[in-house]
């Protein structure tokens, strides 16, 4: 076996495509050890991967893998992974916490928030999930096979990533729709059996170019008023959503991270966006899922070994935990657990983005 690793640049290329990339070539792999796998299926197999975490810590050349094949998957993963033009733009309908007015073009990256389409579906209730646009750039591909893939992923990527940095929620379409027991809202009706599922007809997932703004731009509040939580409800409607004015810079910072950085962040984020989702089931189990957040940003120092048990003497978990809250979000910043999260990304994300 020959390792290779480093002819795919694993510190670039985001991992889950590269194991796209494989599987559509090879078609069929299996597990070969711990944490190991190799494709094809196969004891004659090409590639043996080494993972971590879901990541992809090594990769081996089998003695079948060709030098011309090996070629030719480099050239694969250059023309599909590392072109960093933008081929398209996708469009997804999200949901937010209040109706969604106005619109906003982000500067980092060629982004957009837009009100919902004129014949979108909206809720005529205060406390609903009010649906709006995003727009959002898709990466230059060769593959055909990635375009949807990749559309779906980037649309799951800036929700998390915007839940994280927003009060409120922001939401996504699930790919596993739940089927419930309902009934129409303000009606005293007989409850009928529904699937999840939200549509807006004729509505487009990709586009050539980002859209005309149009609308009037979204209604902006003092990132320390929006996030300290103080008498926003005095200088705001309660009935629009609204953003702090320094959500350009918290995108720039989520942009500039590294594949490490962002993959972290990402990690924090879908904690975050599935805690949301706990909150009315179980306290506990959402609290827990915001400890996960957090420890996953948590930087674990270099292990120091005592010289007599060998057992590490730095700080642990608890300690590390408590230290980074404490460093982040003093305890009378916010007044709910929620909004805890909020600043904590809020002053994170300030800290590295400058």
């Amino acid at each position: 076996m020959t390792d290779i690793s480093h002819r795919f640049a694993l510190g670039e290329v985001d991992h889950r495509e590269l194991l796209e990339i494989f599987t559509l070539r090879y078609q069929t792999c299996w597990r070969v050890g711990k944490g190991k796998i190799a494709f094809l299926a196969t004891k004659d197999h090409k590639l043996r991967l080494e993972m971590r975490h879901g990541q992809i810590a090594r990769i081996w050349a089998g003695q079948s893998l060709s030098s011309q094949e090996l070629n030719g998957l480099l050239e694969q993963v250059e023309a599909d992974l590392k072109d960093n033009r933008i081929a398209e733009f996708g469009a997804e309908i999200l949901f937010a916490h209040r109706p969604v007015k106005g619109a906003l073009r982000f500067e980092a990256v060629q982004m957009q928030i837009l009100p919902p389409p004129s014949d979108a579906p909206v809720p005529q209730q205060m406390m609903a999930e009010p649906p709006f646009v995003l727009e959002y750039p898709i990466q230059a591909f060769r593959t055909p096979e990635l375009r949807n893939k990749r559309h779906r992923k980037n649309a799951f990527e800036w929700t998390w990533v915007l839940n994280a940095l927003l009060h409120g929620s922001i939401k996504c379409g699930s790919v596993r729709p739940r089927q419930m027991w309902a009934i129409k809202s303000a009606e005293a009706g007989r409850p009928f059996w529904a699937q999840e599922f939200y549509i807006v007809p004729g509505f487009s997932a990709f586009r050539e170019a980002l859209s005309d703004l149009g609308a009037i731009p979204l209604p902006v509040v003092a990132a320390d008023t929006y996030f300290g939580g103080r008498q926003m409800q005095i200088d705001f409607p309660i009935d629009e959503f609204f953003v702090p004015d320094n959500l350009n810079q918290l995108i720039s910072a989520f942009v500039k991270l590294d594949g490490d950085g962002r993959r972290r962040f990402l990690r924090s984020a879908v904690a975050v966006y599935i805690a949301q989702d706990l909150w009315e089931v179980s306290i506990s189990s959402f609290l827990l899922a915001c400890v996960q957040a957090v420890e996953t940003l948590v930087d674990r120092p270099t292990p120091r070994r005592c010289p007599t048990c060998g057992k590490d003497a730095g700080p642990g978990p608890t300690r590390l935990f408590r230290e980074f809250v404490e460093r982040y979000c003093l305890a009378d910043d916010v007044g709910d657990q929620r909004s805890r999260m909020g600043v904590i990304f809020f002053k994170l994300m300030k800290r590295h983005g400058r």
